[in-house]
């Protein structure tokens, strides 16, 4: 039932850009509540739920600013690479810039729930962190469930610049039809190596056996 599902979703391209949004939104949201109380207390949080929300709904509309400006919604999710971190951290830093500054210049605090700027920190930290480990999570379960069925495995002749550059190329390739197997070499020094996370065969009479037990 898992694979099926996992296979529905990442060749069906079952969710939209939307709701990628959504759930960024949410755990802005979570980590906000969460963040806060634990420094103010549970019953305090309770007791200003409906504060709490407004004021963290109004500083959520300046993340969703730095999620436009950034994409992160875009082309991700399936395909995360680095450079989706990279968005969704410079998305979230925008966002924190943007409310520091709503905050001192137009005093929002006489309008809004008081609450202080490291809750606002904190929160944004856990909330970054938390959309990378989903982004990371729905990456692998990309490529060990659905990615690694549909690719063909191939080996790279040559260790230096070029094989690992091939091999980079190989990986950050947005749905790829090649998975790195591993590296096939001459120099003696480098068999039985890991490199980039894969073993390192000597060229000789035992390497096409080892090929054929990896693609069985």
């Amino acid at each position: 039932m898992i694979s099926s599902l996992s296979n529905w979703y990442f060749s069906k391209r079952a969710l939209p850009f939307w709701v990628i949004l959504i759930l960024d939104c949410l755990i802005v949201l979570g980590a906000d509540f969460f963040v806060y109380a634990l420094n103010n207390g549970t019953l305090h949080t309770l007791q200003h739920f409906n504060l709490l929300l407004g004021a963290f709904s109004f500083y959520l509309l300046f993340y969703i600013i730095g999620f436009r400006l950034f994409h992160t919604y875009s082309g991700i999710i399936r395909y995360s690479s680095f450079v989706d971190l990279q968005r969704t951290g410079f998305a979230m830093l925008t966002g924190l810039v943007l409310i520091m500054g709503m905050k001192y210049v137009f005093h929002s605090d006489r309008w809004l729930m008081e609450i202080r700027m490291r809750d606002i920190g904190l929160a944004a930290l856990l909330a970054t962190t938390l959309m990378w480990a989903m982004r990371v999570l729905v990456k692998f379960l990309y490529d060990s469930a659905f990615h690694q069925k549909q690719a063909k495995r191939v080996f790279i002749y040559g260790v230096k610049a070029g094989g690992v550059g091939l091999a980079k190329s190989i990986r950050n390739q947005d749905a790829s039809a090649f998975i790195l197997a591993g590296f096939v070499s001459d120099e003696s020094d480098m068999t039985s190596r890991y490199l980039l996370g894969v073993r390192v065969y000597p060229n000789d009479e035992n390497l096409v056996k080892e090929m054929k037990r990896l693609h069985a």
